[in-house]
């Protein structure tokens, strides 16, 4: 990732949500394969379900070798339900932005920006709406990539799950070349900046 700062010092956004206690929220985030952003926001308190999928494309051709192939429009996304009193869309912004994937086209093809794997946020509010365009501008003022914040910011207009083999599947799946190079290394970036965000009860890195 084209990180221009540390990531201990990667600045959380200067608005947030209100919310009361046990309210639920949902937003859908996408950048790379739902696999790491899956494994990343199920050990987060206040996360009361995530849910890999696929959206922005017809329901017909929403299957992990149709979308992976880039022969439909779909991107990989996770659904997040989540309570803002526990865990803000702030916090969740953060993580999506500082670990989860790299928002930039830095270091990508082109291909990348507008395939399955492309950086976008769904939102379902319009208080969502503001927090993330006033948080990727406020990313982009700071200078905190090396290059432009790609992350299309749009109204959520339809998400399908995906097929059961891909959720939790860095749990279920420790061996995979994926999970080993790319999720494990995340999981523990999580850990070590974020430790106080965690459940109590999140897992530790799958075991060889």
């Amino acid at each position: 990732m084209g990180l221009r700062i540390d990531p201990s010092s990667f600045p959380p956004p200067g608005v947030d949500e209100v919310a009361r206690p046990e309210e639920t929220r949902t937003i859908v985030l996408g950048g790379g394969l739902f696999w790491c952003a899956d494994a990343l926001y199920r050990q987060l308190k206040g996360v009361v379900s995530v849910r890999p999928g696929y959206a922005g494309g017809a329901k017909t051709d929403a299957r992990f070798e149709a979308v992976s192939g880039g022969h439909t429009q779909h991107a990989f996304v996770v659904e997040i339900v989540y309570e803002p009193a526990k865990l803000s869309l702030g916090q969740i912004l953060q993580v999506f932005f500082s670990i989860a994937h790299d928002p930039t086209a830095s270091g990508r093809k082109a291909a990348a920006a507008s395939g399955p794997q492309r950086s976008v946020i769904h939102y379902t509010t319009p208080a969502q709406e503001r927090i993330a365009a006033n948080y990727i501008r406020r990313l982009q003022q700071v200078g905190v990539f090396d290059s432009l914040i790609q992350t299309d910011v749009t109204p959520l207009s339809s998400f399908f799950e995906a097929e059961p083999l891909h959720h939790d599947y860095a749990a279920s799946h420790p061996r995979d070349h994926h999970v080993r190079m790319v999720t494990l290394p995340k999981l523990a970036k999580l850990r070590k900046l974020h430790a106080t965000w965690l459940t109590p009860s999140a897992p530790r890195d799958p075991e060889d």
